[in-house]
């Protein structure tokens, strides 16, 4: 509701204090990373983005998403680079 609502500090915050406590929820990472990046901190999300495709390779249209919507976003033109930026 907090990232919905444009909170994304306190979004942001609820989505690591979800990610604290086990399993580890890669879809929560996905959203934490577009918090994130909407509060400025790109490298923060791309580390969060990187865990969850780590985590469930499902996630990366969903990752791309964010990347491309999200108004912070460093999306490279190169699939090659975007790839290597994402999966490393």
């Amino acid at each position: 509701a907090e990232q919905a609502l444009g909170r994304y500090a306190a979004a942001a915050a609820r989505y690591r204090a979800c990610l604290a406590a086990p399993p580890d929820r890669p879809a929560a990472r996905v959203n934490l990373g577009f918090c994130l990046q909407e509060l400025a901190d790109v490298d923060g999300a791309l580390v969060q983005y990187r865990q969850a495709l780590t985590a469930d390779p499902t996630l990366y249209a969903s990752v791309l998403k964010n990347l491309t919507t999200a108004s912070h976003g460093r999306l490279p033109r190169d699939p090659r680079a975007l790839r290597l930026m994402l999966c490393g």
